[in-house]
């Protein structure tokens, strides 16, 4: 199970990527903030984030707001991986929020190379990843 302190934002994305999608996704989201007329467009992956605000039975509320709500933009995930804000940030990346929805953000690289990529995967790997589970 993920730690996270009271106060900082707990961070799901869809699992299992690798640098090459990152990339590709993260240049996606440049050209469609460069069409919206957004200055400065950014390279950005999608994320969704919320605050855990006390301990662990708001975290499991927190996870399963977010699983929600990522499986209603993705319905064909399969699994999820989670880290946190603090873990991003110490990692050299920035989490900027990006609605609609209101939980919805994008962890901004700085530029498109495969470091770059491989290092933001890595932070998401030394975390939680949970199998998605469908009701029947």
């Amino acid at each position: 199970m993920i730690t996270v302190t009271p106060g900082d934002q707990l961070v799901v994305r869809v699992y299992k990527w690798d640098a090459e999608a990152l990339l590709k996704t993260a240049e996606i989201h440049y050209r469609e903030l460069q069409a919206e007329g957004t200055e400065p467009p950014y390279f950005g992956v999608s994320v969704f984030a919320s605050p855990v605000l006390t301990g662990e039975e708001d975290l499991e509320a927190v996870m399963t707001e977010l699983r929600e709500v990522t499986l209603r933009s993705m319905p064909g995930a399969k699994y999820l991986a989670f880290t946190t804000r603090t873990r991003l940030e110490e990692g050299g990346f920035e989490l900027r929020l990006n609605p609609p929805p209101d939980q919805h953000y994008a962890v901004v690289l700085e530029d498109l190379s495969d470091a770059r990529a491989e290092r933001l995967a890595s932070v998401f790997e030394q975390e939680t990843r949970v199998k998605v589970r469908r009701a029947r």
